[in-house]
Order: structure tokens, then sequence, then C-alpha cells
């Protein structure tokens, strides 16, 4: 089971939006839209966890939604570990035309109880022999696609933990 709850309402950058009522309302909306997949997930998660499923929560590093009371209380619950990994050892660029193809370093955090994910994304650390594109505007929004080798990286750990 891997989560991809949307974390617009979480972003670090909601408190510069919230300067702006227009941003700040969407900011509202998509809390809301959160919390109304986020109760729904718990319970898929409850059962999922007492049939031994594989679970795995991603969000960026810096997303407000992990510190809430619900979120760190179900990882308690279901006893999922950390992995915190760089998008830019996972081929996430910027497609902003002034920084094009430089390399984002998205932090991202998965909680899960799968061994094979958290052996796999550990490895992909940036080790800050490079430059970095800032991670805002429209390669904020374009880091929500997952890169190739980040897709590849979940199937091999589940795989693994499967067989």
């Amino acid at each position: 089971l891997f989560s991809s709850i949307p974390c617009t309402g979480g972003s670090s950058w909601t408190h510069v939006n919230k300067q702006h009522h227009s941003a700040w309302k969407k900011v509202r909306q998509a809390k809301a839209a959160y919390n109304k997949i986020w109760s729904a997930f718990e319970k898929v998660v409850e059962v999922a966890a007492a049939c031994g499923t594989f679970i795995a929560i991603e969000w960026p590093q810096g997303c407000t939604y992990w510190k809430e009371r619900k979120v760190m209380s179900l990882i308690n619950r279901v006893g999922l570990k950390p992995v915190t990994f760089h998008g830019c050892q996972l081929g996430i660029e910027s497609i902003n035309p002034a920084t094009k193809g430089m390399p984002i370093k998205k932090p991202w955090t998965i909680y899960t109880n799968s061994e094979g994910i958290l052996k796999r994304f550990i490895k992909y650390r940036c080790d800050g022999s490079h430059e970095h594109a800032e991670c805002r505007g429209v390669d904020a929004k374009n880091t929500e696609n997952y890169s190739e080798k980040f897709v590849q990286l979940v199937h091999q750990g589940f795989k693994e933990d499967v067989q």
C-alpha cells in the first residue's frame, strides 16, 4: 500500500502563501481535501496492517502533515520507520527555462514497514557535489511527478519483501 496524498496544504511554502488571500484560500481547500483523504486512508491502513501488508507513506521531508498527531499516531501504531532521500539523486531536474536541467534537491521522506524500500532509498542522499535549482514555482509543481528511478525503487523494494 503506497500513499501519495497531495502535500499542497502542508507544503513549506504555506507560510509564504498565507500572506496572499487567494493563495491562502487554496491552501485551506487543499487541507480540507487532505483531511478527507487521510480519514479514509487511515481505515485502509488499519485493515492492511492487520493483514501484514507492506505500507509506505510519502511526502516531502518538510511537509507539516508529518507533525500532525493523527499522522504520527498511525505511524506509531503500525510500526513504520522513516527513510529520507533527495530528488537530485533520483533524476529530479528543473524545467524552469532559467535553470532547465539542473538537479533539484527535493528532500523526501517515506515512512514504511518495507525493509526493501528502506534499504534502497537510504542510498539516495545528496553528497553536495553539485549545484541545485530551487524547488519553487513550476519546478515545485513538477516534482509532484516521480522519476522513473523513484518508481523502480518502490517496486523493487516491495517485490523483495513479498518474495
